[in-house]
């Protein structure tokens, strides 16, 4: 059982993910047992609209009181049928030209039977994983959104540095080939100094 902050307590809840699956076993059977001991179609009709009254108003009081999103519930509840049979009249019958079933889905109570009642819990948990999981993916796509956007940075930043690099080695090479001029030309120059110094100590000589 599980008690809210209004006071109700529900039957059962299942817990998934965080939040919580209201179910409601308390389900009026005194008409449908009516049915069940009809001696004739009168009998039997007069039980099956008292009966179909009865669940319309179960179903709405599930509705009203266990139906708690901000309470972490989903937003549906579960009415526990405890019998196939009894079930089977639920899908059957209508009260007051609707179908019970219909009348049930909007009101977003979901009638369960016994065999059915594990089937539709695992459907739930399911779907809350695959929820999960999309969330999941949602996040590592926004992960890769600022990491793509973080390359792109860093690309731009990379290819600044190329270029800078690419100029300062242009500059390097513009400066090797000057060095070289002015390394022959001195040489030249040294050269041009020497001969004539040569020639100056030959004057000397022959004077």
């Amino acid at each position: 059982q599980h008690r809210f902050r209004t006071g109700a307590v529900v039957d059962a809840v299942v817990r998934m993910a965080e939040r919580l699956v209201s179910i409601d076993s308390k389900f009026p059977l005194s008409n449908y047992r009516r049915i069940c001991e009809a001696a004739g179609a009168a009998e039997r009709a007069a039980a099956e609209r008292a009966f179909a009254a009865d669940v319309e108003r179960h179903i709405e009081d599930i509705a009203a009181r266990y139906i708690l999103p901000d309470e972490k519930t989903l937003d549906f509840a579960v009415m526990y049928v405890p019998a196939e049979g009894v079930y089977g009249e639920i899908l059957r019958l209508s009260h007051r030209k609707r179908p019970l079933f219909e009348t049930a889905i909007e009101a977003r109570v979901v009638p369960m039977s016994p065999l059915n009642l594990y089937a539709f819990l695992q459907t739930v948990l399911f779907g809350l994983k695959c929820l999960s999981i999309e969330k999941g993916a949602e996040a590592i796509l926004g992960h890769c959104g600022r990491l793509q956007r973080e390359v792109e940075v860093l690309a731009g930043d990379y290819d600044t540095l190329g270029r800078h690099l690419a100029n300062a080695r242009t500059k390097h090479e513009d400066g090797a080939r000057r060095l070289d001029r002015v390394r022959d030309k001195l040489e030249q120059m040294v050269d041009v100094a020497g001969d004539a110094e040569v020639g100056r100590t030959l004057e000397a000589v022959d004077d």
